[in-house]
């Protein structure tokens, strides 16, 4: 049960996008800017530099920020692959779709 909610989870903050992931991750906090950018700055901000007087648990708190690191890594990894000229894709990904078209074509 527990690997299907991790599952779900991670499949959630595939989908969406990287302000809305945040969300996710802090569903606890509000934040009071509405400029994305500004809100990734400072949820970036507390992810390296967590309050020391926070309340939660050692292991929530580090939880917390694995989840944290985790859309971070998650939002560069989609911010390189839309910035690629070939559209996202990298070169041994496109020869790897071009080897399954010329095999499907083949065989029909």
């Amino acid at each position: 049960m527990k690997v299907a909610e991790i599952l779900s989870d991670l499949t959630s903050l595939r989908a969406c996008g990287h302000a809305e992931a945040l969300a996710l991750v802090n569903v606890h906090k509000t934040i009071a800017n509405s400029d994305p950018q500004q809100q990734n700055r400072q949820q970036t901000e507390q992810v390296l530099s967590p309050n020391v007087g926070e309340s939660t648990p050692t292991t929530q708190s580090e939880d917390l920020r694995r989840a944290k690191d985790l859309v971070e890594l998650h939002n560069d990894i989609k911010l390189k692959q839309l910035n690629r000229h070939n559209g996202g894709l990298n070169e041994e990904l496109q020869k790897a779709r071009r080897d399954v078209d010329r095999v499907l074509q083949e065989l029909g």
